[in-house]
């Protein structure tokens, strides 16, 4: 990274003008895409000298910093105070590693937003008092894959398993799971997922199943594996057509009949399919993503070995392990959170928040990969034991306008935006005598304690990290990973108010806050 320290001397009682300036610029700085830190210090022993420490991620950065309005402002106002002209010296950081200059950067310049105390006694729940929990039966240890395939398929009485998989193939599974675990696979009786899954993928796998003679699933990769897994072993057993079952864009209606038996290895760290209750499938005639969903569209079992997530490239660690951080989040401050969504969200927010960098630093390092393969289940109970958001509304309709848009990277970007909104109406409503408003803002004080480290870390604070997190690990821009239009966000927005993962959100959102929102990430 390139750091620029900048020598300022101003004249004698133009100190606070200066100041004043300084702080507004350096609000505006930080947020910029290119800027890791934007400070300012001044001199205790000559209060007119000042050090301006900007670091960037790249050498272009600073151009286009000097080419923004804050930046042009801030030239203009301070101007004039200057006693002499301002001196720069560049250095290239050695130390510490760029992934790491986040510890201190949540301090650069936030207003800071106060949160009440506040949690739940008792049965006592933010959605009531009373509250169920699913889970399928979970075998988790490093390297037990194989060995837990061939339990698990003896347990079932699965005899001839009807195999789905990621884009990755079968190829790479075949000598490290299918053949120590006994698994013959045909081409009749498999069906690898290029993208994430559509109807007519589900319509395709379950006739191959069916035509097979297949008496189970097993699902092996990421969440697009799953999810198809999911639909096809309800569909194996639900007559009828696809969109029978589909919400928005479908009926809707609930299966009747059991699912076919289905086991789920995850080979990713973030989606948390492999214990959820639903399938998410992009309808392309309708431009949306939807989920089938059911109490017993759960995995039967699900079998997580991290050291299967080792070969997961960089970048699609980055964004699985970035879905995994918003799905242990949104839980924890939804409206329909319980006491053991509680204590596995936080867990998750703990795991994730820690490993994020280390395992997208060194995709090696076991231990990280660990922590974040246990939040990736954590996250996935949550969200099947409670409700997601506003983030997940936005990802779902965004994902299906635009095809090629990273579900954990559209998390990411919109994470920070959406965590500050429902905030700020939170606090708003609090500051109206609303005490349940009060309750539900203490839980963002407490995502905030756990992701910065700081015992009394405020709101504000936590909305930093969130966003320092996304540069760190290289999060381009809402419009970026969309190619979405200006023009296209009102429609973006109100579709986001009608997605299923909206009814979960905290507060409610009306549609030109939901826009107002897209256009501050775009």
């Amino acid at each position: 990274m390139l750091a620029v320290a900048v020598d300022v001397e101003v004249t004698e009682g133009t100190e606070d003008l200066f100041i004043a300036a300084s702080i507004e610029n350096c609000k505006n700085s930080v947020r910029e895409p290119g800027v890791t830190r934007f400070d300012f210090m001044q001199n205790n022993e000559r209060p007119t000298n000042f050090l301006l420490f900007e670091v960037y991620n790249n050498a272009e950065a600073p151009l286009e910093h000097k080419a923004t309005a804050h930046y042009t402002a801030w030239a203009g106002a301070v101007k004039d105070l200057m006693a002499r002209p301002r001196t720069a010296i560049k250095y290239a950081t050695k130390f510490p590693l760029p992934l790491y200059w986040h510890r201190n950067s949540f301090l650069s310049h936030n207003e800071q937003l106060e949160s009440t105390e506040g949690g739940s006694r008792g049965l006592s729940t933010v959605a009531g008092n009373a509250f169920g929990f699913l889970s399928p039966k979970i075998s988790m240890g490093r390297g037990i894959a194989a060995t837990a395939v061939t339990g698990g398929l003896k347990d079932l009485n699965m005899k001839r398993p009807f195999i789905v998989t990621g884009k990755g193939g079968i190829d790479r599974l075949q000598s490290s799971l299918l053949t120590p675990a006994g698994v013959v696979s045909k081409e009749g009786e498999m069906y690898c997922v290029s993208g994430e899954p559509t109807v007519e993928d589900a319509r395709t796998a379950t006739l191959k199943a069916l035509t097979a003679g297949c008496d189970g699933v097993l699902s092996i990769g990421g969440g697009s594996a799953m999810d198809l897994g999911k639909a096809v072993a309800a569909l194996m057993t639900n007559k009828g057509d696809i969109f029978d079952y589909l919400e928005v864009v479908g009926k809707g209606q609930a299966i009747r009949e059991l699912p076919a038996p289905l086991i789920c290895v995850p080979t990713t760290s973030g989606t948390g399919s492999e214990v959820t209750k639903n399938a998410v499938l992009k309808s392309v005639e309708h431009g949306r993503k939807a989920s089938m969903r059911h109490d017993t569209m759960l995995p039967l079992i699900a079998i997580i070995d991290p050291s299967l997530t080792i070969t997961c490239p960089r970048q699609v660690t980055a964004h699985v392990g970035l879905d995994t951080l918003t799905q242990v989040i949104e839980p924890f401050i939804s409206n329909a959170a319980n006491p053991i969504v509680d204590a596995l969200a936080k867990e998750g927010i703990l795991r994730a928040s820690r490993s994020l960098r280390a395992v997208v630093a060194n995709g090696d390092d076991v231990t990280a990969r660990e922590d974040l393969s246990i939040a990736s289940v954590l996250g996935g109970l949550c969200l099947a034991n409670a409700k997601l958001g506003a983030v997940h509304g936005y990802a779902s309709v965004l994902g299906g306008i635009y095809e090629t848009a990273p579900h954990g990277a559209i998390c990411a970007v919109l994470l920070p935006y959406v965590f500050r909104a429902n905030a700020e109406k939170l606090q708003l409503l609090m500051d109206q005598g609303d005490q349940e408003a009060g309750m539900r803002l203490a839980r963002f004080r407490e995502v905030a304690r756990i992701v910065t480290g700081l015992e009394n870390a405020t709101i504000a604070q936590g909305v930093c990290w969130l966003e320092i997190l996304a540069k760190d690990l290289n999060v381009p821009s809402l419009s970026s990973i969309c190619s979405i239009q200006r023009s296209d966000i009102r429609e973006v927005a109100e579709a986001t108010a009608l997605a299923s993962s909206t009814k979960g959100n905290p507060v409610v959102l009306t549609v030109n806050e939901l826009e107002e929102i897209l256009k501050k990430a775009f």
